[in-house]
């Protein structure tokens, strides 16, 4: 035990008579030495695990059975944050673990990063908000300089997002929430609907904590827990985003700005849960755009070792074919496509809800349990423009922040526009509703080495592309082709609409669709967030009692954004939530007084 928990551990012994004012036994203080001796000395991981190959080589780490680790306590399906964050928190709690990543060349499902023609982008994580630091310190058990730093994107005036609706001027959405002064100046005459807006939307907010806790519940409570929640809190968010700002107002240039944000959700806003759009406009302006330093990979990079310092392994090239279920109907393993039987104690699927009951799980299995095979609809997808420029940003005129395109009609309204524009993008007079990023830019470590990297992300439904689903990777024929043509030069050309500079400078661009996603992610219909943000998903019982981490199948377990949330944060959240359901009260405490007690 070193100085510092010695001290923290005789302090407490010292202050906390005073701080009750009681006096306790030389039972109980003898029995609240062991326990905080108990929480220090199980911190550190048993010596001689440490891994002693270079972090790198750990995210590409090929399978091999000879790998896998002897008398496996649990199998965690797929790399990312959801299957990274339990396996981590499995392995502090003493179980040997092993994460089996069906990608053929890298772990971290959505936060890997992947190179074209010598230009780095990311696969999922585009920014995200800095509780992603704090979660990686409590499943590592890190000091915050042992964990990629997450740097806030954005100007001088604290502009992080700059938004274009129809043909009005550039509107800028700033940390703190500080761009709600202009919105109150924009519109002075609809003060009352803006102050509606920021009351409901503070219930919205409410309700992604209230899910969270929920699912953190036994089952047996969790339907008391949901009955002392305030029907106010709940009524807003059972109906779409464009049902609830149509009731708040009839300005429809105001209604476009409330739910400009609303490609970060997953799902367009006449169809998506109110509290999902509501959150991408409210909370990440609130808590602040960022970017990990390093790259979205860096998040795999720090958990991964942690894994195998405590005897477990992350394997990639290791698809799932199928969850053994044992004689006795509980999950006992998986098999691998080449037919490889792995057993362990306990499963955990972070394939997703879909993958996992409509592919992995025998039918005869989800039927003898009464599990739906398909429980919601598959979010949709979204055609990505990854796009390498030669020059450096200032002479191009990139800087730090996103942009965020969305078409609206002459009088302003953004649903109108948006429906034309889906019901034949390529027809459609109407720019695709777009965010254009730059991960090179974002990323404040990235050297200034004459590239930038440039993504432009588009939602769009799997149908779109269904025709070519069962055809080869990267041999769909001319057909596929030619649509993918089509969208790199409408994609393209908004580029340059805004970043004039950037045209003649172009050195590579690649079209992926949800196509792509479901080949590299292995995602249920390409789906970009999992299961669909309607409400159905997040309010109706029938559909989310299903999603609770502890399925109905012994022994296996879901974890990942269905449990939970979209987005990299909420995946990290959903794997504590599942890590500790399956340890239960002691060890989850375990884990979050060592991180108050260890952590700087």
């Amino acid at each position: 035990m070193n100085f510092k928990a010695l001290g923290v551990l005789t302090t407490l012994m010292v202050i906390l008579p005073g701080l009750f004012s009681i006096k306790l036994s030389a039972l109980g203080a003898l029995a609240l030495s062991l326990l905080l001796f108990w929480v220090i000395k199980t911190a550190a991981a048993p010596k001689g695990l440490r891994p002693d190959r270079p972090r790198k080589a750990l995210l590409h780490d090929k399978f091999h059975i000879d790998k896998v680790p002897d008398n496996l306590d649990a199998i965690v399906i797929g790399s990312g944050m959801g299957g990274l964050t339990a396996a981590t928190l499995l392995a502090r709690s003493g179980k040997k673990v092993v994460v089996l990543e069906q990608h053929p060349d890298v772990c971290g499902g959505s936060t890997h990063s992947f190179n074209l023609k010598g230009f780095k982008f990311d696969s999922g994580l585009h920014y995200t908000v800095p509780w992603n630091g704090p979660l990686l310190q409590l499943t590592g058990l890190k000091s915050v300089d042992q964990v990629p730093p997450f740097e806030m994107m954005g100007d001088a005036d604290g502009t992080f997002d700059e938004v274009y609706i129809g043909d009005e001027p550039v509107f800028n959405m700033k940390h703190k929430e500080a761009h709600f002064s202009e919105i109150y100046k924009m519109f002075p005459e609809e003060k009352a609907a803006i102050d509606k807006f920021k009351e409901i939307s503070e219930y919205s907010i409410y309700m992604t904590q209230v899910i969270m806790v929920s699912r953190l519940l036994p089952k047996f409570l969790q339907s008391f827990f949901w009955s002392m929640i305030p029907k106010k809190w709940i009524e807003p968010q059972l109906e779409t985003a464009e049902v609830v700002l149509n009731r708040i107002t009839k300005n429809k240039k105001l209604i476009a700005l409330l739910c400009s944000m609303w490609i970060d959700s997953g799902a367009r806003p006449d169809k998506a849960s109110f509290m999902m759009t509501a959150c991408v406009f409210r909370g990440l302006p609130r808590e602040g755009g960022c970017y990990p330093r390093g790259g979205s990979e860096s998040l795999a990079g720090n958990l991964v070792p942690i894994i195998e310092e405590w005897g477990g392994r992350v394997l990639i090239d290791a698809p799932v074919a199928q969850i053994y279920i044992n004689d006795e109907g509980a999950a006992a393993g998986v098999y691998l496509k080449d037919g490889t039987l792995i057993e362990a104690a306990q499963v955990v699927s972070g394939a997703g809800y879909s993958n996992t009951f409509s592919k992995l799980v025998p039918e005869e299995w989800t039927d003898k349990y009464s599990i739906p095979r398909n429980l919601n609809k598959s979010s949709p997808g979204f055609v990505m423009a990854n796009i390498g420029i030669r020059g450096n940003p200032e002479d191009l005129g990139i800087a730090n922040t996103n942009l965020w395109r969305l078409p609206a009609s002459a009088d302003g309204c953004l649903f109108d526009a948006m429906r034309d524009f889906y019901a034949d993008p390529h027809a459609s007079s109407y720019d695709p509703p777009s965010l254009i990023t730059f991960p090179s830019v974002k990323d404040q470590g990235h050297e200034n080495d004459g590239k930038v990297t440039c993504q432009i992300l588009v939602l769009v439904d799997f149908e779109d592309f269904e025709e070519w689903k069962d055809e080869e990777y990267l041999k769909r024929g001319d057909d596929y082709d030619s649509k993918k043509k089509q969208w790199e030069e409408k994609l393209l050309n908004l580029l340059y609409k805004y970043y004039p500079k950037v045209k003649g400078n172009v050195a590579m661009t690649d079209i992926s669709t949800p196509l792509s996603i479901a080949h590299h992610l292995a995602s249920h219909r390409g789906g970009a967030v999992g299961l669909d943000i309607n409400p159905d998903r997040f309010f109706k019982p029938d559909i989310s009692k299903y999603l609770d981490p502890v399925t109905l199948v012994p022994n296996l377990f879901l974890t990942g954004h269905d449990v939970v949330l979209p987005g990299v944060v909420m995946a990290q959240i959903a794997g504590v939530i599942t890590a500790f359901r399956m340890t239960g009260f002691l060890q989850s405490t375990r884990f979050v007084l060592q991180s108050v007690l260890l952590c700087d």
